[in-house]
């Protein structure tokens, strides 16, 4: 049960980012913004903050998992490591899919 916490903090990120890429212009939309104008972006970032911060946050609480550094902590910096390039990368191709939809 080691590698419980890494699992439940990658479940947790995954969970979040699959929640910001749903929801990636209902704030925009909702307030009648359009997608050129300045304040158009800007909501869609905060808005993306905001779902991350929420998801995380009500994940951790079920997942009873405090936010110390979960793999550091017991000194597996390669296991920390491994897991923070797995989320770069989903999050990269993620951020791929929304420009190819722009294209």
């Amino acid at each position: 049960m080691d590698y419980w916490p890494a699992f439940c903090s990658y479940l947790m990120v995954s969970t979040a980012f699959l929640l910001m890429w749903l929801l990636d212009d209902f704030s925009r939309r909702w307030l009648g913004l359009e997608p050129k104008s300045p304040p158009g972006p800007a909501v869609v970032k905060v808005s993306d903050a905001v779902i991350l911060l929420i998801a995380v946050g009500v994940l951790g609480k079920l997942f009873r998992i405090d936010f110390d550094s979960i793999c550091l902590r017991k000194g597996r910096l390669r296991l920390g490591w491994l897991s923070g390039w797995r989320v770069l990368r989903e999050w990269q191709c993620l951020q791929g899919l929304r420009l190819t939809e722009w294209a």
